[in-house]
This record gives C-alpha cells, structure tokens and sequence, in this order.
C-alpha cells in the first residue's frame, strides 16, 4: 500500500461573538445559551495520511487522522433549566460555551471494484470510517459523529440508464458526553433510479424516481442538537423529471 497524500496542518480559531456574549434562548437548538467572554483561541494542530493500493482488480483507500487542540470551545450542557424563559412556558436546558484541550483521531476506509456488465459499468464500494473524540482529561466530546459502514452498487448505462442502491449502517453511539442521551443504531436505504431520453437534437428529458429512508427506520441524528424531538424522515418516494433545451 502505498502513501498518496501526507497533510501537516498548525490553525487558530478565535472565539465567535456568540461564544463570548450569547446570553439566551435559541429556539433552533432547544437551549438556553451562555457564553464566556474569558474564552481564548483555539490552536490546533492536525495530520492527515492517505494510503492507496490495487490489487486483484479492487481499488483500496485508507485515510488516518489525528487533530490535537488546545482550548477546543464547546458547548456544555449543564443538566439545569433556565427558570425565566423568554417563550411561553418552555423551559430550557442551559448549555454553556466552555473550552479544554481535545483529540480527535480516526479513519476513513474504502474498498471498491468496477466491473463491466451488459451495455454498461457497475462500481460496488465498501466504506466505514470511525472518528474518537475525547478531551485530554478525560470524557467524550458532545455530539461525535457515530461509526458508519457505507455499502453501495452504482450502475452506470450506456443507453443512459442509471441506477443506484446505498445502505448506511449507522452503529449506535454510547460515547456521549455528560447530560447527553445516547443514540441507538439504525440501517438506511436509498434507491435511485434515472434515465435520459432524447427527445430533439437540443432537448433531453431527464426522469428519475428515488426512494429515501426505503426500510423507514426511525432514525436520529446523534450530532443534532434536537435529535431526541426530531428524528430524521422516514420513508420518502418520488419521482423527479428535468427538461433540458
């Protein structure tokens, strides 16, 4: 295997206006937001290295990180609720913008092959890539991302026939943060199908019919903010056509 790309990267951040001087409700993120005038720059300090090979007509990609930051600003949920909300009756938790060294280290892995069929190419990918995120002392950062395994056939028609089928399997994540709820697993499946249709030396007619969510898991996305109130949408089918002249 052999290394195609080595990243070495040193940034700083400054605190943002709302991470220095929020004081209030945020609908968006179901919070009541504190913020800390006292935070200082974040620095970070990062490498990336991708790795690539072929063999036995499979493509093979590996890429390996590591960021390390000092004063990584987060924000902290505190497990209170605000007592004086601004609307109505809703009282929210109160989350407070905080900062402490973070490392960040994982892999991105995909294993693919082309392969000729009848009257066109099918290209069939295998994919998982896993992030830990903890901080130096000691606890996991709110809202890392989950392990995902990604399988996927993409096929390709020289007639204009194109299809694909895309499975994500999501694990669940238990790696949370303190006054963070975990998050199960799920499986989800997309089908796309499309198609060209010539109708004049100048207009094409695209037509394509997709399906989203097609095992219609209920499903929640473990780095929103309201993921416990709003699960990702279900199952999703329709067809689209574009005309082009």
């Amino acid at each position: 295997m052999d290394i195609e790309d080595v990243g070495l990267s040193s940034v700083e951040k400054a605190p943002s206006a709302i991470e220095l001087f929020v004081d209030g409700d945020h609908m968006a993120t179901q919070l009541h937001e504190v913020g800390d005038d006292s935070l200082t720059v974040e620095k970070a300090n990062n490498i990336d290295l991708t790795f690539n090979t072929a063999a036995s007509g499979f493509d093979v990609e590996l890429s390996l990180f590591k960021n390390s930051i000092s004063d990584f600003i987060y924000l902290n949920k505190t497990g209170e609720f605000n007592e004086t909300p601004a609307v109505g009756d809703l009282e929210l938790e109160i989350a407070e913008y905080m900062q402490q060294d973070a490392t960040f280290e994982g892999y991105e892995l995909q294993i693919s092959r082309s392969i000729n069929v009848a009257n066109g190419s099918l290209v069939a990918s295998l994919g998982r890539d896993y992030v830990d995120a903890q901080f130096d002392q000691g606890g996991y950062i709110p809202r890392t991302v989950p392990t995902r395994n990604l399988v996927s056939l993409n096929y390709s028609g020289n007639d204009g026939l194109n299809w694909l089928v895309s499975l994500k399997d999501i694990q669940g994540q238990s790696k949370v943060a303190a006054n963070e709820e975990a998050t199960d697993g799920y499986q989800w499946l997309d089908v796309k199908l499309s198609k060209g249709f010539k109708l004049s030396n100048t207009e094409v007619l695209n037509v394509s019919v997709f399906a989203k969510n097609l095992l219609d898991k209920v499903a929640r996305n473990h780095s929103s903010f309201v993921k416990e109130e709003v699960p990702l949408p279900g199952k999703n089918i329709g067809i689209k056509a574009k005309l082009s002249f």
